[in-house]
């Protein structure tokens, strides 16, 4: 195995975890979860993460909607999820928040490519890299 697939399969396996972890933290009690104090925060910081783990774990299409829509419907899921739950409550703020939180990926992807980080050579990638 080559040393791109070792890392995309790494990548995949942290975004696995990452999901998971993300709906067992937003399932708990809140007094039983890890957090910064900010519940917004926590959102906008869980589907930035989210955003970059899921365009490195598929590097070879550009990040846009079809990479987006499905974390946001993660997120919109979540909030339903936690709507059936006594102890947790849904809300359209968190949705608001979560797709922040990935447009500031967008917005960073610019200085994120000029980070010294192996990655795939620029000519075999998407040039439209960062348009959703």
């Amino acid at each position: 195995m080559d040393a791109e697939k070792v890392q995309v399969a790494l990548v995949r396996s942290v975004l696995g975890i990452a999901l998971v972890a993300i709906l067992v933290l937003a399932t708990l009690p809140s007094e039983q979860t890890v957090t910064t104090g900010a519940p917004s925060l926590n959102h906008f910081l869980a589907f930035y993460v989210l955003a970059l783990l899921t365009d490195f774990a598929f590097p070879r299409s550009a990040f846009g909607w079809h990479k987006a829509l499905p974390l946001l419907a993660y997120g919109i899921a979540i909030e339903l999820i936690q709507s059936q739950i006594p102890y947790r409550h849904c809300s359209l703020l968190d949705v608001i928040v979560n797709g922040v939180g990935i447009l500031a990926y967008v917005l960073t992807l610019p200085l994120i490519r000029r980070l010294p980080v192996p990655r795939q050579p620029a000519n075999s990638r998407n040039s439209d890299h960062g348009k959703t």
